[in-house]
């Protein structure tokens, strides 16, 4: 009697080491840890519907009238933008490859203002993928926002031969700094209407068609941060490139 209690008492505790060995195993298997990568790819993702909710603040900030609205919008629109920053540093750390967030990185940050870590994130994103032609576009928006114009100009030149579109969205972009007044000589400023004429003329010619208001445009690629003065230069509209800025 006694041994066969014993068995049972064996056999029971077999039982539950193995349910206990086959709990464990489930949740090894049901609770595995994301990769480095699929992390990045979340933070990356995040950081795109953050910069949505920007896009869809500014709409409402370009047929605003009310300055205390125009005020309160502004502010969220930084703060959406800052929050993408945030999420686009945390997927470059932990995919240190990862071009097309360095690109989103550098289109948060020129969105705040801020050209020089906007032009860092650019290079980084180009060091990896030399041919990006979204970051060549940001980054060629980013020039235009110091003035730097022969650089600006480079950029079209390498998108216009690759990319017709983003060559079509940064001639648009020229022709929004022009129209915003830049701090430079005015002789400057009639130089650059000149080459945007010959290069809209050029590219009507060999069949790329981005010549004046044919909609080649993209949302928030006027030319300065987008938070300040949003009369001017808000109303272009239309790209969803890439990872989708625009």
């Amino acid at each position: 009697m006694r041994q066969i209690m014993r068995a049972t008492a064996i056999a029971v505790g077999l039982l539950a080491a193995a349910g206990a060995f086959a709990a464990g195993n489930s949740k090894k298997i049901t609770d595995v840890e994301a990769s480095p990568e699929q992390e990045a790819t979340r933070h990356f993702n995040q950081g795109i519907q953050l910069r949505d909710a920007a896009w869809k603040a500014e709409e409402k900030l370009a047929a605003e009238s009310d300055p205390k609205k125009i005020e309160k919008l502004e502010k969220k629109i930084r703060g959406f933008y800052e929050r993408a920053v945030e999420e686009q540093l945390s997927a470059t750390k932990l995919n240190r490859r990862f071009h097309e967030a360095y690109s989103s990185l550098g289109y948060a940050y020129r969105k705040l203002g801020d050209y020089t870590a906007a032009l860092k994130a650019y290079d980084t994103a180009l060091a990896l993928e030399p041919d990006y032609p979204e970051a060549i576009e940001y980054r060629g928006q980013a020039y235009l926002g110091l003035n730097r114009i022969d650089e600006a100009k480079k950029a079209y030149m390498a998108l216009y031969g690759n990319d017709a579109e983003k060559a079509g969205m940064l001639l648009d972009a020229f022709r929004a700094w022009v129209q915003s007044g830049p701090d430079v000589p005015a002789d400057k400023v009639k130089e650059v209407e000149g080459w945007i004429a010959d290069r809209a003329k050029i590219a009507g010619m060999t069949g790329r068609g981005h010549d004046g208001g044919n909609g080649w445009a993209s949302k928030g690629h006027e030319v300065g941060n987008g938070l300040e003065g949003h009369t001017e230069g808000n109303g272009l509209a239309g790209d969803a490139a890439g990872s989708g800025d625009r």
